[in-house]
């Protein structure tokens, strides 16, 4: 009997935690503008320009180097008013401590003893360097979308028969970070290459 309610508690101060960790990320972010340099500035250009009916242009010219979901995601809280501004800060925070939350439980969920420790080690560890959460950058946004996308491609790797929808989901998710850094490369290759080892282990039609 004291194995549930110690899994309970463990559960219970978890959630705390994460609720606690999130609250310090989004109610820290900067209330201003950082200047953190060009890629700040391009990214609330490129949001300003959609915002207002511009399109995808920076500067009145059509603008090809950063990927679009991004300032997409920005042009939306800045196309409900300038007043809104400070905010962009704090949804910037937020993606970054979503990513973080889903990554450390599913660790927790996974990996028995080690992903608890691992979990709990993560959650804390990560305000440290993430220094994009202080500043308009496209790397939180991306870490949440890759965490859930790997989170994916792992349960379907680890199931007998693929499930068409959780397939569509992990090529839906991939495709969104595509659009949101073209650091999307690396993860679309390591998921395609553990599906390939599993493939050539398993001879599975899942891997496929």
């Amino acid at each position: 009997n004291m194995r549930p309610a110690l899994a309970r508690t463990n559960m219970t101060l978890w959630w705390i935690a994460c609720a606690l960790v999130c609250a310090v990320y989004v109610f820290s972010a900067p209330r201003v503008w950082q200047c953190e340099g060009v890629d700040e500035i391009e990214y609330l250009g490129l949001a300003h320009s959609i915002a207002r009916g511009f399109g995808y242009t920076l500067y009145g010219q059509p603008y090809v180097v950063y990927p679009p979901l991004y300032p997409f995601v920005l042009s939306l809280i800045l196309g409900h008013g300038a007043w809104l501004w400070r905010w962009l800060y704090a949804a910037n925070a937020l993606f970054g401590a979503m990513g973080l939350i889903v990554g450390a439980t599913w660790l927790r969920s996974r990996f028995g003893r080690a992903g608890n420790w691992a979990g709990w080690f993560t959650i804390f560890s990560y305000f440290a360097w993430s220094f994009s959460t202080r500043y308009l950058l496209s790397e939180p946004l991306f870490f949440a979308l890759s965490v859930g996308v790997l989170a994916l491609a792992w349960r379907v790797l680890c199931e007998d028969r693929a499930r068409w929808w959780m397939v569509l989901l992990v090529a839906v998710g991939a495709l969104l970070c595509a659009a949101t850094r073209f650091g999307a490369v690396a993860l679309t290759a390591a998921i395609c290459i553990s599906a390939l080892l599993k493939w050539i282990r398993e001879r599975s039609r899942v891997a496929l």
